[in-house]
């Protein structure tokens, strides 16, 4: 691979597939994955790619701006302190823009629409309300339980970031209302699960919650934390009066033959896996009550589908013009959905039942790979065909086929690994898929160790597009065989970018892993927690001793006190930012191509 062997003017669709892992591709027969395999197969791939945190929170500042999480202030607004995305560089190269995201931290509020002409924020209402409350109203009821922290010193941490989230609540749900009046060109189709909202009340409800705020943010975020305490239902909010549950109220009633379809649909959902023996989804080892709630949960997902996310982003690129950069993230792989229902569901639902049951009857009495499950498997197959699709549409009608990268933010853990998995290191969790494709490139492998860093810098190489110098990757064409000495992770835990936690930074080289807690602003301890011999141990199911390692692994550790230096120093002071200011600020909701 070298420097410009494509035009500097051809398409480039950019797609991330949530918690895609390399060895869900290719890794059984039959392939869940057929359409990607061949992609990968065709292309030029990373082999040794490695994600710079988990979950997303994490992820994406390193492949949409190439700087590493805990750089610029953390990563408490994602990338809007960041100096350079991606993305910009390709407008400031004359691109015309587009994104069709699905996950709550790519939106507005955490600075993914930088560069982005025409942003499509496809995930619902009721995400914003879940993570408030189940990420940082969370977080500060436990630094309060815990004792590290008084109420008066949680809720002046929290001050801030409420103010920023009602600002860009109020936006969001402008932005939908003008969706449902068509004052907005995209996305060119309405959802029946992202749209059934009552947007004008919603946003009523949002912005008297942010005059509120405004007005006393000390008394507005001290209420939230005591409605929170005081909750016991699963409901996310139930005590009258509450804006959350106002504005949760606002979702117009779903049709009942909604409902009735999927329930009838149960019995088949059920028997999918009994012809082979007893199935390794614990989904379908549960009664069919439990079954019922798997599906309604799907029914009702916060996200929306592979499908509707590509029929509209296919829409946006056959009325491009100009050379693109169209980017879409993926989510179903992470929620395992396997179905369209932000359309009529009749217009997709038979088709797409026929063929799970199609291909789980190819398995022919197998068992699965233990590194997957039925639920993973048949969202897979259905990201798979629904890709096979959209690329074969934008593909057939376009005179010069565009660069296609694929890539995902993170892995996904084993079903072997029991547990939670948020926060950790492991490879499942880390190892990402990487493939260019393109009729005039050429195809093969970088084997080398690389970061997820090398992404970006990488695809603007290869259309002679200039790098950015706050860009911390280099394209792989500039490595050695072996790749890079080392790559990071890391993270400061889940919740809002506090420097009074340690740091958790994970170092990994090609054979040797070192994950480390490392003080910031406290008096915490530097500590080895984790350490593995990756040669000897691939599974990481063995950790070593940390008291007693093997030679070698004290270069590792003196990297990471290293990395922790320059963390310090990111972090040092107030890492916040001013009210409404960088590039998500301004009437988001105004008609855009």
């Amino acid at each position: 691979m070298t420097t410009n062997q494509l035009s500097s003017d051809t398409d480039v669709i950019f797609i991330t597939i949530d918690s895609l892992r390399p060895d869900m591709l290719r890794g059984s027969s039959p392939s869940p994955t057929p359409f990607l395999d061949s992609l990968f197969n065709d292309g030029f791939e990373l082999t040794s790619c490695y994600s710079t945190g988990y979950p997303t929170q994490f992820a994406l500042p390193g492949l949409m701006t190439s700087t590493l999480p805990l750089d610029y202030g953390g990563y408490e607004y994602g990338i809007r302190t960041r100096p350079t995305a991606l993305s910009e560089s390709f407008q400031n190269a004359g691109y015309s823009t587009a994104a069709f995201v699905t996950a709550f931290w790519l939106g507005r509020l955490y600075g993914y629409d930088r560069g982005i002409k025409t942003f499509c924020p496809l995930f619902n209402l009721e995400f914003w309300t879940k993570n408030l409350k189940g990420v940082y109203l969370k977080y500060a009821k436990q630094l309060i339980e815990s004792g590290d922290k008084s109420t008066e010193e949680a809720v002046e941490l929290l001050c801030p970031l409420v103010g920023e989230f009602l600002d860009h609540l109020v936006d969001y749900c402008n932005e939908r209302r003008a969706e449902v009046n068509q004052e907005r060109l995209h996305p060119h189709y309405l959802s029946s699960r992202l749209h059934a909202w009552d947007f004008e009340r919603a946003a009523d409800v949002a912005k008297k919650a942010q005059e509120s705020f405004d007005k006393d943010p000390t008394t507005f975020v001290a209420t939230l934390l005591q409605e929170t305490k005081q909750e016991e239902s699963s409901r996310l909010f139930q005590r009258e009066g509450s804006w959350f549950d106002e504005l949760l109220a606002t979702q117009l009633s779903e049709r009942a033959e909604s409902k009735s379809k999927w329930l009838r649909s149960l019995p088949l959902v059920a028997s999918w896996a009994s012809p082979y023996g007893p199935s390794p989804s614990r989904m379908f080892e549960q009664p069919m009550e439990d079954i019922e709630n798997w599906v309604d949960m799907v029914r009702r997902g916060k996200i929306s589908s592979a499908r509707y996310v590509t029929e509209n982003l296919a829409t946006w690129i056959e009325g491009s013009e100009d050379p693109y950069f169209a980017w879409t993230h993926l989510h179903d792989i992470h929620s395992e959905s396997m179905f369209t229902l932000d359309f009529d569901e009749e217009q997709w639902f038979g088709t797409e039942l026929a063929g799970h049951r199609k291909f789980l009857r190819g398995w022919g009495g197998k068992s699965l790979p233990e590194s997957t499950n039925i639920s993973r498997t048949l969202s897979s197959r259905y990201v798979d065909t629904v890709l096979e699709q959209f690329v074969n549409r934008v593909v057939e009608g376009s005179n010069n086929p565009p660069l296609i990268v694929i890539t995902a933010d993170h892995g996904k853990q084993r079903p072997t690994r029991s547990g939670d998995h948020v926060n950790q290191f492991y490879d499942s969790l880390l190892h990402v898929p990487v493939a260019f494709v393109h009729p005039d490139l050429e195809s093969g492998s970088f084997d080398g160790l690389c970061s997820s860093l090398d992404i970006a810098p990488t695809l603007l190489n290869l259309l002679g597009i200039d790098i950015p110098e706050s860009f911390d990757g280099v394209p792989v064409s500039q490595y050695p065989d072996g790749g890079r000495s080392y790559v990071i992770a890391e993270d400061l835990g889940r919740g809002p970018c506090d420097p009074s936690k340690p740091a958790n930074i994970c170092l990994r080289t090609d054979d040797r892993k070192v994950v480390c807690s490392a003080p910031v602003n406290g008096n915490e301890r530097f500590s080895v927690e984790y350490a593995s011999d990756l040669k000897e141990d691939p599974q990481e199911l063995s950790p070593l001793d940390t008291s007693d390692l093997p030679e070698g692994f004290d270069t590792l550790i003196e990297n990471v006190r290293k990395r922790a230096h320059q963390i310090r120093q990111s972090l040092a002071g107030d890492a916040g930012i001013p009210p409404n200011s960088g590039p998500s600020s301004g009437n988001l909701w105004k008609n855009t191509q």
